[in-house]
């Protein structure tokens, strides 16, 4: 079950993943409007896919 907390202009949403594949998916379709802090696997996971896609668009 997902649950929500506002603070201030942030919002700390907490959900469990299934998939992990789709999770990615569908948060990497916020860009930079959304940051996942836990878990540091999932997180990194994030970061490893970011630089992929910007490596492909700034190859020459």
């Amino acid at each position: 079950m997902a649950a929500a907390a506002r603070d201030g202009d942030w919002l700390t949403l907490t959900m469990p993943l299934g998939d992990m594949e789709y999770a990615e998916s569908q948060i990497l379709a916020f860009g930079e409007n959304l940051e996942v802090i836990s878990p540091a696997e999932f997180r990194e996971r994030l970061a490893r896919r970011a630089r992929e896609m910007a490596g492909f668009y700034t190859r020459g």
